[in-house]
C-alpha cells in the first residue's frame, strides 16, 4: 500500500503541487496541501478504480480546505510559475536565452489571466498530464465541463499570446 502511494507521489508530485498551488495561491500552502493529503491517504485504503484521479482529488480537496481556512486568498496568490526555471540549453546564445525568458514570462502572465477554473483545467491537463476523465473526476465536474474549460483556456491563451508576439 505505502509503496504504491510512494510511486504515485514520485510520478505525479509536480502535477499535484501545481494543482495545489493553483488552488491555494501559495507555495507553502501548496506543500501543506500535498502533505496533508498524503497523510490522509496513508491512513486509509485507496478505493478501487482510478487511483491517480483519487490522489489528485484528495490533494484538490485538501487545498480547498486550506484555502477556505486562510480567508486571504487574493493576498497570497502567487504565480504558478514562481520558482519555475526553464531547462538551460547550453547551446543557446545570450539573446536566445533572453527571448526564452521573455516567452516564459508572457506565458506566465497569460495563464494568470485565466479564471481559477480555467487555470485548474490547464494544470490538470497540460502540466499534470491527466486525461479529461481524470481531470473531471479531480475537479468534481463532468468530463465535458472540464474539456470546455480547457478549450476556452487555450483559446484565451492563444489570443493573449498572439497579441504579445
Amino acid at each position: 500500500m505505502s509503496e504504491s502511494l510512494e510511486i504515485l507521489y514520485r510520478t505525479h508530485r509536480q502535477g499535484l503541487y501545481s494543482l495545489a498551488i493553483t488552488i491555494t495561491g501559495s507555495h507553502q500552502l501548496a506543500e501543506d496541501s500535498v502533505q496533508n493529503a498524503f497523510t490522509k491517504l496513508f491512513a486509509c485504503r485507496l478505493p478501487p478504480g482510478d487511483q491517480v484521479a483519487y490522489v489528485y482529488k484528495t490533494v484538490r480537496n485538501s487545498a480547498i480546505d486550506i484555502r477556505r481556512t486562510i480567508r486571504r486568498q487574493a493576498q497570497l496568490k502567487e504565480s504558478l510559475f514562481n520558482g519555475y526555471r526553464p531547462v538551460n540549453d547550453r547551446t543557446k546564445t545570450p539573446p536566445e536565452d533572453l527571448l526564452t525568458k521573455e516567452r516564459h514570462e508572457q506565458l506566465r502572465i497569460a495563464i494568470e489571466s485565466l479564471s481559477d477554473h480555467e487555470q485548474e483545467a490547464v494544470v490538470l491537463k497540460a502540466f499534470a498530464g491527466l486525461t479529461f476523465e481524470q481531470s473531471g473526476a479531480v475537479a468534481n465536474v463532468p468530463v465535458k465541463t472540464i474539456a470546455t474549460r480547457y478549450r476556452r483556456a487555450l483559446i484565451k491563451l492563444e489570443d493573449h499570446l498572439n497579441d504579445e508576439f
